[in-house]
């Protein structure tokens, strides 16, 4: 037996197409309530946004040119906005915490579900809370601040050894995540150490385009580490050397 096709009365269409025009909720939550498709509730707010200036038909000619004029100026104006909505989306990175901590819950002009979808933030981020750790991750987190208060260089690795040999039953994946959650990590030579702080003036390359052409024009700096065969850090070298061309 062929499925029942239903017949929704004009008023029933015209308020649910009002409620999709007001953009206060999403079209699952109208779908929920009013058990209608969300392809049909977008044709029907674009059956009542495109017939909305027949309303106020019936008067001069220029009246109606006029309302035609307007509803023409407020998609411009609409998608103008929607343009400007998705650059800002793009270039203001926030975090989810203040995401989170932006959304207005007690007499907000916007619901929460609206909030969270122009802040595209999930709504079970909005209610999460971080669950406190336990009395053995405390006791963890002490000796490790300990460990590496006394040796900086030991990763993950070390500290498990260190923690399995005091009797503590602990993985390496437990480790990390405790030296993560404080922001503990072992301290060695990086690959790129000549990276400049964040906010540090840039200075221009002054021999850009220089033909040296005497002695004693240029002079460069090199910096070299050497390994030592007994200790993790390395020694660095820093040694000036003369750059000469003979004239």
């Amino acid at each position: 037996m062929g499925r029942i096709r239903r017949k929704h009365s004009a008023a029933f269409k015209a308020k649910v197409a009002l409620e999709a025009a007001k953009g206060e909720r999403t079209y699952g939550e109208l779908c929920q309530e009013y058990a209608v498709h969300s392809n049909q509730i977008s044709t029907w707010r674009t059956t009542l946004l495109k017939g909305a200036a027949g309303l106020f038909e019936g008067g001069r000619q220029h009246e109606s040119s006029y309302d035609e004029v307007l509803v023409s100026r407020l998609y411009q104006e609409i998608g103008q906005l929607k343009v400007e909505l998705d650059w800002l989306k793009k270039n203001l990175v926030l975090s989810i915490e203040e995401r989170r901590a932006a959304i207005e819950r007690d007499g907000a002009v916007l619901s929460v579900a609206r909030q969270c979808e122009l802040l595209e933030l999930n709504r079970s981020t909005l209610y999460y809370e971080p669950r406190v750790e336990d009395a053995l991750n405390i006791k963890l987190m002490n000796i490790i601040d300990q460990v590496h208060t006394d040796e900086p260089c030991y990763g993950y690795r070390k500290m498990t050894e260190l923690l399995q040999r005091d009797g503590h039953e602990v993985n390496r994946k437990r480790v990390a995540r405790l030296m993560k959650v404080m922001g503990v990590s072992a301290l060695y030579c990086t690959k790129k150490p000549n990276l400049s702080a964040p906010g540090h003036k840039i200075y221009p390359y002054l021999i850009r385009g220089m033909e040296i052409c005497r002695p004693n024009q240029v002079w460069g700096v090199d910096i070299t580490y050497i390994r030592m065969r007994r200790s993790n850090s390395r020694k660095l070298c820093t040694a000036v050397l003369a750059r000469s061309v003979s004239s």
